[in-house]
């Protein structure tokens, strides 16, 4: 690997929050909760989290975790939701970056443009929608450290 490469690998992380704070962060201070948000920030803030496992049970049975472990840190603050789902978006796309090196490690920069356009695809352009989503980019950003380990495990037994 060349010295280019290692500070492309050093400065894309940077360069990708950079993109997603252009794109989601100008309107994080006035935007609040939205369609499914209202039931995981209401349930926490009555402090009745056995009711998210029950609603998650039927079909989302592990978001019951991250709703409750998120909405314990977090809290009610629209504000801090809007921030923690704006770095949980790029942790994803990190993990997602990471994932694909296993695949093409000489694709420095072409990787680069691919999970650029990930973090700004519009069906991923829901930002204003952080508890809900959150969960998903949780979901996205688990699968690529999945998907990265594996195949790094692979190149390097």
């Amino acid at each position: 690997m060349d010295e280019a490469t290692t500070k492309y690998r050093l400065v894309f992380p940077i360069i990708l929050l950079l993109l997603c704070i252009a794109a989601f962060a100008a309107l994080l201070p006035v935007l609040g909760f939205y369609w499914d948000d209202w039931f995981v920030i209401f349930y926490g803030y009555a402090e009745r989290a056995d009711f998210l496992s029950v609603h998650y049970s039927y079909d989302r049975p592990y978001s019951y975790w991250t709703a409750t472990l998120s909405h314990a840190i977090l809290g009610s603050s629209p504000l801090l939701w809007q921030i923690a789902g704006l770095l949980i978006r790029w942790g994803a796309l990190l993990a997602s970056w990471w994932a694909l090196h296993a695949l093409w490690p000489r694709r420095s920069k072409e990787l680069g443009w691919v999970v650029m356009l990930f973090a700004i695809y519009p069906a991923n352009f829901l930002q204003p929608i952080s508890v809900a989503l959150s969960q998903h980019w949780i979901a996205y950003g688990l699968f690529f450290v999945s998907l990265g380990a594996m195949g790094w495990a692979n190149r390097r037994p």
